[in-house]
């Protein structure tokens, strides 16, 4: 059985850059970046995912514990950071999610731009991986969830 949700929306941007992967098509996502300067790339490209990169995809979700992450994860007090927003969902669960500055724990509970952002990262990377490998925030790729242990 292929583990594909039924809505699914990414976004991650902040000054210079933003990326987004979406929906266009059952089982086709697509990337597209956001990113100003003449070294940046800006090409929308499509990709469709494995039934395993789907599977492994689910997989993080449930092991990373988004369904239970709040609505909002906005740090009021900085201006300049990073802004995101999730929108995922299956037929068994849904979650429609964000954040400025402020990113999910391993608890759920807030965490600001400048601390330890593993949980969230982890859902970059696993979310990078059904967009055919583009990264989707500059953080070094991390793909190894034992911090969840």
């Amino acid at each position: 059985m292929l583990v594909v949700p039924v809505e699914f929306s990414f976004e991650v941007s902040c000054f210079a850059f933003g990326n987004t992967v979406e929906f266009v098509a059952p089982n086709v996502v697509k990337y597209r970046p956001r990113a100003w300067g003449p070294y940046c790339q800006r090409e929308m490209t499509k990709y469709q995912p494995t039934p395993d990169e789907w599977t492994e995809f689910r997989a993080t979700v449930d092991r990373l514990g988004v369904w239970q992450w709040k609505n909002n994860y906005d740090v009021p007090d900085i201006c300049d950071g990073a802004s995101w927003h999730l929108t995922l969902r299956y037929d068994d669960r849904e979650i429609v999610t964000g954040g400025s500055s402020g990113f999910p724990d391993c608890h759920g509970n807030i965490e600001r731009i400048s601390g330890n952002k593993a949980v969230f990262n982890a859902l970059c990377d696993a979310a990078s991986v059904i967009a055919g490998g583009r990264n989707l925030f500059s953080e070094p790729p991390l793909m190894d969830l034992d911090f969840l242990d």
